[in-house]
């Protein structure tokens, strides 16, 4: 009996690709992130695999090997870990162009799939812009999320009727408190855990490489922003083709029903009240701190102030 999963740790005649990942949180620039590095030949970067769901039932089975007998050995499970690792590698070369580089974009945390000597390009946006598009996407998707309560459902009706009524009425967007603290609460732990990944990188106590951008700066310096990319992957820029309307910043008019809506920074105002402003402070504080962001009721006071 033969097993077709097995069938990448046989493709050993060629060299293979290296594999790389990018992460961020959703909405905050992992598509764009790919769409820039797919404009290098020598780059591939090809869907989102969600491989840390395969990561998390096999880091289970490792931790149950006293009742495995080959993995009691532990050259058996060191062997084990790394054909698996392989694994994870030739998956994402397979579905990838046969390029120098071939990558996953899924917006996750670095924790939830580290691949020893392997390469990280981290993509963080403030929490309160990738909130607004958030909401946004579950709308335009109706993902499972938007049944969950029913101010959500309600907001669902009105948007299908309207594409533009949070544009008329922006404030309404935002306005159901326990999904909007859940989200906030996802942002705030997704880059404390990445920060703590990177520092550990930092001290040497993790075999991989990573790369910080943040979505404001790719904003304002893209070309500069992508050359360090490139050179962070150990391809030649200058093979890059020029930027075009999927990967320029921005986009020329605003479109709700897209998932390429607005790609704009810092757009987060139109949205908030002091009242989700105090929501996001509380759930999301911390990372704020981390990424040198002004609290969101800091920024609303010098607003009303300015005015």
């Amino acid at each position: 009996m033969s097993f077709s999963f097995l069938n990448p740790f046989q493709r050993k005649k060629e060299p293979s690709s290296e594999v790389f990942f990018v992460r961020g949180f959703n909405r905050s620039g992992t598509n764009w992130v790919a769409n820039l590095l797919s404009q290098h030949p020598d780059i591939s970067i090809n869907g989102e695999f969600h491989l840390q769901q395969l990561d998390t039932q096999v880091n289970i089975f490792l931790k149950q090997s006293q009742w495995n007998f080959f993995l009691k050995k532990p050259e058996s499970k060191s062997k084990f870990i790394s054909l698996y690792h392989e694994f994870i590698k030739d998956t994402i070369r397979l579905y990838n162009k046969k390029t120098l580089k071939v990558g996953d974009r899924t917006p996750s945390r670095i924790d939830q799939l580290i691949i020893p000597n392997s390469k990280y390009i981290i993509i963080s946006r403030d929490g309160r812009d990738a909130i607004v598009s958030w909401f946004y996407h579950i709308l335009n998707t109706k993902v499972p999320d938007v049944n969950t309560h029913e101010i959500l459902k309600r907001n669902l009706v009105n948007f299908e009727s309207n594409p533009n009524y949070f544009e008329n009425q922006p404030t309404a967007l935002l306005n159901c408190e326990p999904y909007f603290r859940q989200r906030a609460k996802y942002w705030n732990n997704q880059i404390v855990r990445d920060k703590i990944i990177c520092n550990k990188v930092d001290k040497r106590e993790l075999d991989i490489k990573y790369l910080w951008i943040t979505y404001e700066e790719l904003h304002i310096h893209t070309d500069e922003n992508r050359n360090s990319m490139f050179d962070f992957l150990c391809v030649d820029p200058n093979k890059s083709e020029p930027l075009d309307s999927k990967t320029s910043p921005g986009f020329a008019n605003h479109n709700p029903k897209s998932h390429y809506r607005l790609g704009a920074t810092n757009n987060w105002h139109k949205y908030f009240t002091p009242q989700y402003a105090k929501w996001f402070d509380e759930e999301a504080g911390e990372a704020l701190r981390l990424l040198d962001l002004p609290l969101t009721s800091d920024l609303i006071k010098e607003s009303v102030n300015s005015k």
